[in-house]
């Protein structure tokens, strides 16, 4: 929970600064932040989350395409519709990213589950 919560973060603050800050349109800017967040989340999933025996030429097709998926494919459609109907304005944008993270969270869990679980056991985590 903490990852997926941290990987939000990245998401959500980058998508900010650069609508927000920079002006960038909604659309581009949420590619931008997904694109990063993807690539910490993957990381993340993979090492601490799933501790995955999948090797990374294993997931990261996957992964990637899921994440593709859900982060410029729904999460750009909800922010197109949702700005679209409500103006591309600061808060609409960020509002209209809120929307989209959380539709996007749920498909991207559920596919992730199916990747990084491993057939193998895993050895337990040294503390």
């Amino acid at each position: 929970m903490t990852v997926g919560l941290f990987n939000t973060g990245v998401d959500f603050a980058l998508f900010t600064l650069l609508t927000v800050l920079v002006g960038v349109n909604p659309l581009v800017s949420n590619i931008v932040s997904v694109g990063v967040a993807m690539c910490v989340s993957f990381y993340l999933n993979m090492t601490f989350v799933w501790q995955s025996a999948k090797s990374i030429k294993q997931t990261a097709p996957s992964f990637f395409a899921v994440t593709i998926f859900t982060g410029w494919g729904v999460q750009g459609a909800v922010i197109w519709g949702i700005t679209s109907i409500m103006g591309d304005g600061d808060w609409q944008s960020m509002g209209a990213k809120v929307v989209a993270i959380a539709v996007g969270m749920v498909i991207n869990f559920l596919a992730y589950r199916y990747i990084f679980r491993s057939t193998k056991p895993t050895a337990p985590i040294k503390k």
